[in-house]
């Protein structure tokens, strides 16, 4: 959500409709799966809502801090940039498996894909992740 505050709202808000629709779990997936579906769902709307462009207050400290390095800081807003760039689908399966170190049969069941499916998902996003860090790199060099 790219901030603190949002995320921290849409975390309470998950677990008080997760608690309030627990009777809805059927079982047939993993809990983890049902439970980031109503993430999911809940990121896309506050991601919906017109906002002003924020930058977090870990990156403002990160930025003060005489001991983290500048381009560290700077990486990090380029991969969020880029991450930005990719496919909603693209960026979800890289979240999950390569942020959240889910396996790919658990992401298979919460993005509804064969778990084949979803590894060449995955690799289609890193190989496109990895064309627009390049191109973006490349273009703050010039």
């Amino acid at each position: 959500l790219r901030n603190r505050e949002d995320a921290e709202e849409v975390t309470s808000e998950a677990f008080l409709r997760a608690f309030e629709r627990a009777f809805s779990f059927r079982g047939e997936a993993p809990f983890r799966a049902w439970l980031f579906g109503i993430v999911r769902n809940l990121c896309r709307d506050r991601l919906r809502q017109p906002r002003l462009l924020l930058l977090e207050a870990q990156d403002i400290e990160a930025q003060k801090d005489c001991r983290q390095p500048y381009r560290q800081v700077e990486n990090a807003l380029l991969v969020r940039q880029a991450l930005e760039q990719l496919p909603e689908d693209q960026r979800t399966v890289l979240m999950l498996c390569d942020v959240e170190e889910w396996d790919a049969r658990e992401a298979a069941v919460m993005l509804g894909r064969s778990v084949e499916a979803t590894k060449s998902l995955l690799y289609r996003a890193r190989r496109s992740l990895c064309r627009t860090l390049t191109a973006m790199l490349e273009e703050d060099e010039s």
